[in-house]
């Protein structure tokens, strides 16, 4: 609109002034209206950009610490753990090796733990993450850890039965016909040097009053070492009278006679079964506790002195029982049957037979897997750790 005044100058009549007010332009007002359109539009794009930013950086930092998890946890496997010998009651760190092999009793500890408290496991492997281990062959076939086909998160198509374990006998006593009955290896004097060569082979090893030394032969340090190595590696050694291995688990092992009585004391053993028995007319030896690790009495004498107890070397366990005579007070059973009658749940164990494992699909996102080669049974096989973030 224009309009011209008194004196003939023309002015712009603009913003709906009324005619007659002062001459005042408005694009004063519109570019203050077109500076906050583009400030608002500046932020918002400032802010989705950030967003992006942020979360790009976030997501890596998150899978960059899984990743150093993965790393850590298998590195971790991949050592004896700490304890060297640990057991679920005393473990710090879970490793996996013994003696630089992969140990089948370690993972088989592991495994139980982490089904019966799988966030507890997680402190025992350094991990806040979720996580699963699996053993391979060389040809992908999964190689069962006792019951388990996997340690940890996720799950399985299996079957689990009991399966035999191998074990063998040395001696000629009474514990021979339970040995036999269930298809072990049975040794004499004469098979001595193949038994001691075949030892990794068992699970189970039993030497009844094997006098492997004697006055004419003394100690033999070969032998028991040979007994060590099995031990060591997770066998079980049930050993009974006259074991004459004084020099290698330290048994300070002493003759006592038949009119001794015996009392059982531990309530933890399963093998002999001892526990709150009382035996009497033992006849055979006793030993006295000398540094041995985990070791724990199962029948104790009046002297002090221990009929029968047990303790760990390395991953596996060693037994001693001072003989097979004598009769329990209770029940008239000879300790003989008694003894025969706790071992028979020995000679078997559960083992799955492994098709499929498989993570959770469900709420997992940063999956990272660490494959390692690792030393089993004389072969190189695979072990997978999967780890991840729980969304």
């Amino acid at each position: 609109m224009r309009s011209t005044g008194g004196d003939g100058e023309r002015r712009e009549q603009r913003c709906g002034e009324p005619r007659g007010a002062p001459f005042r332009s408005c694009r004063g007002q519109a570019w203050g209206l077109d500076y906050t359109l583009g400030l608002l539009l500046f932020i918002f794009t400032f802010l989705l950009v950030l967003g992006v930013l942020l979360r790009t950086v976030l997501v890596r930092d998150a899978f960059s610490d899984v990743v150093r998890s993965a790393d850590a946890v298998s590195e971790q496997l991949m050592t004896p753990g700490y304890p060297s010998s640990w057991r679920a009651a005393d473990v710090i760190t879970a490793g996996l090796l013994t003696e630089n092999e992969l140990s089948q009793r370690k993972a088989e500890r592991l495994a139980a733990m982490a089904d019966a408290d799988y966030d507890g496991a997680k402190n025992i492997l350094n991990t806040k993450y979720g996580y699963s281990i699996t053993l391979l062959e060389r040809n992908s076939s999964l190689i069962p850890i006792g019951a388990w086909c996997r340690i940890g998160a996720g799950t399985e198509q299996k079957s689990v039965a009991n399966v035999a374990r191998a074990s063998a006998y040395y001696g000629d006593g009474g514990l021979k016909s339970l040995v036999a009955s269930h298809n072990g290896s049975l040794y004499g004097a004469e098979d001595l040097p193949l038994l001691m060569e075949s030892l990794r082979s068992y699970d189970l090893i039993i030497l009844e009053e094997p006098n492997l030394a004697t006055a004419a032969r003394p100690y033999d340090a070969q032998k028991a070492s040979m007994l060590q190595e099995a031990v060591l590696r997770g066998a079980t050694l049930l050993l009974v009278g006259n074991v004459n291995l004084t020099e290698l688990f330290a048994l300070n092992i002493t003759a006592i006679n038949a009119t001794d009585n015996a009392t059982g004391t531990s309530a933890n053993d399963t093998l002999l079964n001892l526990s709150g028995a009382t035996v009497d007319n033992v006849a055979g030896f006793a030993l006295t506790q000398n540094g041995q690790e985990r070791y724990e009495p199962l029948a104790t004498l009046p002297d002090g002195r221990d009929y029968a107890a047990r303790f760990t070397y390395g991953d596996g366990d060693v037994y001693y029982l001072g003989g097979l005579t004598g009769t329990l007070t209770a029940t008239g059973e000879t300790l003989l049957n008694h003894v025969l009658a706790s071992l028979e749940p020995a000679f078997s164990t559960q083992l799955a037979n492994c098709s499929a494992v498989s993570i959770p699909s469900q709420d997992v996102r940063n999956l990272v897997q660490v494959r390692r080669l690792i030393a089993f049974q004389g072969r190189m096989v695979l072990m997978k750790v999967n780890i991840w973030e729980s969304r």
